[in-house]
């Protein structure tokens, strides 16, 4: 119709808003035409919109040819439907516009607000890029808490049945979010309108990172093993790759209608974030190394794989999916994105190339302060330099800490209080984490992954003398306590068919073998005994989620006693053994306990919250005079990120402009 040569002898009668639409209609340029088209639309909606004019009656004229005439508003509105179609028809055959890159941000809703923290990932999109799902703070002061945030909607809210979730990830039609418990062992999932949670596996590792493909299958990987698959409806869990020994493979991502996985192999333990990217051939079961170190990877259609790295950066390079090669050089698309320990990223790509991401206000993921903290919450930052610190431990007298730094060598290091000065303890080029002093000040204990295995180590705590071996076994296991006589570490076992098995260590007869002390069908970790070392407090996932119990020791079997209540991580002992703390999602809870003649616990109690760092294992310590010793973020006041998300529109047209594929 638009290119019909007639149209300049239509008669005077048509309107002239349909014929200023129809001429329109004929201009070359794509991007004109459509403006054009949809400015007469409007126009012809004001001429149809105009009030009858009545006028008196007068004698019939002659008829009018049927092509002379005029257009009543029946046809005029049909004409609108058939030009509506002849403008899309003309701009989708000339190929579609470029659409501009919008960015805007998604606030949650206050009562839901974000929680970073712990070792999952914290947000995710949808394949249509209209979902965001996030794990927020519990409304009810629990753990943790799932949330659903459409980006066409001002506000978002809870999903019902999604209590004490975390390291969500939607199934390819949007319609189920799965997600694991507290544990970080149980994948679930439940409907986007709420509902309750089904069960889909028990995984035999704790869970790091899943990918939900197109046919209904879920990739998850481990820490501490390989990658595992199982059917969306649920299953056993089977085991998918071999890691070498000392290696987990973690983050897969299923590459759609390619029968191939992106994943990340660690080798030596943690931290997790310093990986390798390889990818899975499903069909062959062949794993071939891109050659880059990063975690958390995407795929993107454009043929772009996009991924981060530990500082916070987000990076992209070109990808041939057909030849499995790296075509380009890494190229930065985002800058300060929380990155943790585990690898896990705080940004995900819909398939529509939708980006959503939360940025650290810190700067970068490894700027953390070491800040006190006392029981009603006031802080006071100490006068150690920002660095990535994780797991500090106190001297006996208070004077120094022993703290794990996660940056260019993993080491173990000394912060002195009165000298201020922060001293290398560790000099290996792997794995050193972990430390424990012993009851004297004078050594500390610590696990590292020199031999392939997490093992466990010592050394004088002015750092003098050698690194001395304490142990010598296939099982990665870790320090979480040292006997009141220092003759006996406790540690837990990380990983393979003994994860979550507690032993002793003896530490005066050179390396030594583990003796059980508590193994049991569930994960029982972050060991505490009580300062005469006859209780020992864990957590466990024997419930339906983590929580805190007691028992004797070194009699484990003479009883259990539960003291938390609504779930529970990281318990620690005071001083004078009269309290345990313990992490209730972003709370510090406190327990009063009396154990003569029996043990007896009282009613759990909130100290303070914040938003303070958390990872796998206890990342807090507590002072003689009841004052905490915790991490977070570099000066911020609340928490090391922004509580908002980031959500970039037509994405891939920026990615493709920065990062050009072959």
């Amino acid at each position: 119709l638009a290119r019909d040569p007639a149209l300049e002898a239509l008669p005077e009668s048509v309107p002239t808003a349909v014929r200023r639409l129809l001429t329109r209609c004929l201009t070359k340029d794509p991007k004109k035409r459509l403006r054009d088209v949809t400015e007469g639309f409007v126009q012809l909606e004001d001429a149809l919109a105009k009030p009858e004019v009545k006028v008196a009656p007068v004698a019939p004229p002659l008829p009018l040819k049927v092509w002379q005439q005029p257009l009543n508003i029946g046809i005029a509105v049909l004409l609108t439907a058939i030009l509506a179609g002849v403008g899309a028809w003309i701009v989708f055959q000339s190929g579609t516009t470029e659409e501009d890159v919008i960015r805007f941000v998604v606030s949650p809703d206050e009562t839901v607000p974000l929680a970073f923290g712990g070792f999952t990932r914290d947000l995710t999109i949808s394949s249509d890029g209209m979902q965001i799902a996030y794990k927020g703070s519990s409304v009810s002061g629990g753990a943790t808490q799932l949330n659903l945030h459409r980006i066409d909607q001002l506000t978002g809210g809870a999903v019902r049945g999604g209590d004490s979730a975390q390291g969500p990830f939607f199934s390819p039609d949007g319609e189920l979010i799965g997600f694991t418990d507290l544990s970080n062992t149980v994948i679930n999932k439940v409907s986007t309108f709420g509902g309750p949670a089904l069960l889909i596996c028990e995984s035999p590792n704790p869970v790091i990172g899943a990918s939900w493909g197109l046919d209904d299958q879920i990739i998850f990987g481990t820490a501490g093993g390989p990658l595992y698959r199982v059917p969306g409806g649920g299953g056993t869990p089977e085991s998918i790759t071999s890691p070498d020994e000392g290696s987990f493979h973690t983050w897969p991502f299923i590459i759609p209608n390619e029968e191939k996985v992106l994943f990340v192999s660690t080798t030596g333990g943690l931290p997790l974030a310093a990986g390798q990217i390889f990818v899975l051939d499903l069909v062959s079961g062949e794993t071939t190394s891109l050659g880059i170190a990063g975690v958390s990877p995407h795929y993107v259609p454009t043929g772009h794989i996009v991924y981060a790295v530990s500082d916070g950066s987000v990076l992209t390079v070109p990808f041939d999916v057909s030849t499995l090669e790296v075509t380009g050089n890494p190229v930065p698309l985002v800058e300060n994105v929380q990155v943790k320990p585990s690898g896990a990223a705080a940004f995900d790509i819909s398939d529509n190339g939708r980006l959503v991401y939360a940025t650290s206000s810190g700067g970068t993921a490894g700027s953390r302060a070491m800040v006190w903290v006392d029981r009603d919450g006031q802080e006071e930052v100490t006068q150690a330099l920002p660095r990535n610190y994780q797991y500090p431990r106190l001297s006996p007298s208070d004077d120094r800490v022993a703290v794990s730094i996660q940056d260019e060598e993993l080491d173990v290091w000394v912060w002195s209080f009165p000298g201020e000065t922060l001293s290398r303890l560790t000099f290996d080029p792997t794995t050193d984490i972990y430390g424990h002093w012993s009851p004297d000040g004078n050594q500390i204990f610590f696990s590292s992954v020199r031999s392939g295995r997490m093992n466990v180590y010592s050394r004088n705590a002015d750092g003098t003398g050698t690194v001395e071996r304490l142990s010598d076994i296939d099982t990665n296991h870790i320090v979480n306590a040292v006997t009141p006589d220092g003759e006996s570490l406790l540690v837990t076992a990380f990983g393979g068919e003994q994860q979550g098995n507690v032993a002793s260590l003896n530490v005066g007869s050179g390396v030594s073998d583990l003796e059980p002390v508590l193994s049991t069908e569930f994960n029982e970790n972050n060991v505490s005994l009580s300062p005469d070392g006859t209780w020992l407090a864990y957590q466990s996932n024997a419930s339906d989620r983590e929580e805190i119990y007691v028992r004797p020791f070194p009699d484990v079997e003479g009883g259990r006693w539960q003291v938390s209540t609504l779930g529970g991580r990281d318990p620690l002992w005071s001083r004078d053994g009269t309290e345990l703390f313990y992490w209730q999602a972003n709370q510090m809870m406190a327990v009063p306990v009396r154990t003569d003649p029996a043990f007896v616990a009282g009613v759990p109690e909130m100290l303070f919250s914040g938003n303070y760092f958390t990872a796998l294992g206890r990342t807090y310590d507590v002072a003689s005079d009841g004052r905490f010793l915790m991490i977070k973020g570099d000066g911020q006041a609340e928490s090391s990120l922004s509580p908002s998300m980031t959500v970039v529109l037509n994405w891939v047209d920026e990615l493709q402009e920065r990062a050009p594929s072959r």
